[in-house]
């Protein structure tokens, strides 16, 4: 089994007239371990087999409305404010929430009648929701959730390739030098230079010790007439 807090959701803001039927109806993507109805704070807890399922419904709810008996159910860290009071500035609601622990105000804004306020987490926006409401200058207004605006989709990355942009050029690799080919060219040389001392037409000549040496052609027997 996985861990509670892994695979159990907490839906808020429920009706008086809402029962399991209601909150089974729902629900959808994943078998459920158990669903508990808590009258007492108008909430069910509702757990799932798999965490993941969870995660999913969870996701599911922030992107769409749900409703049970007319009622949206789920939280946000953001809270809107119908029906403010004309005398209301933002300075007051910072100073009425101010009291609330690890709670941040991101932002308040206003639009006709309705505030608006972008908070830091959804636990303070259910403590924030409760302590409003619970205050007399609050109770002509009502105060629920709206979407956060971060659940929205990712933006879609665009190709950095631009059309007619030629790639950068491959670094060039250094050849490797062969130790015995220098020697062999620097042999090379040294013939070059040694040729260097013949003029273009010289061509290099060879004198044969022999070439002093008179061949002859007489016999022996010539040679002993000779000598007589």
């Amino acid at each position: 089994m996985e861990r509670d807090d892994q695979r159990s959701i907490v839906l808020k803001n429920l009706s008086d007239r809402a029962t399991h039927q209601d909150v089974v109806n729902v629900i959808r993507g994943g078998p459920l371990l158990d669903v508990y109805l808590r009258s007492q704070d108008k909430s069910a807890i509702v757990s799932f087999v798999h965490g993941n399922a969870a995660q999913e419904f969870f996701a599911h709810v922030r992107r769409n409305d749900v409703y049970i008996h007319g009622r949206r159910i789920g939280a946000t860290r953001n809270l809107v404010i119908h029906g403010v009071h004309p005398s209301m500035t933002e300075q007051s609601l910072r100073d009425d929430l101010d009291h609330i622990h690890n709670l941040i105000i991101i932002s308040i804004s206003f639009t006709g009648n309705d505030a608006y306020l972008s908070l830091n987490s959804v636990r303070n926006s259910l403590f924030a929701r409760t302590c409003m409401m619970s205050r007399a200058k609050y109770k002509t207004m009502k105060i629920e959730w709206y979407p956060d605006e971060c659940g929205s989709s990712l933006p879609k990355v665009q190709n950095s390739h631009k059309k007619g942009i030629a790639p950068p050029p491959a670094a060039k690799e250094t050849p490797v030098m062969n130790r015995f080919q220098m020697l062999s060219m620097e042999d090379d040389d040294d013939a070059t230079e040694a040729g260097s001392s013949f003029g273009e037409d010289d061509e290099p000549t060879m004198t044969s010790g022999f070439s002093s040496l008179q061949t002859s052609r007489r016999t022996p027997w010539d040679l002993a007439r000779a000598t007589a």
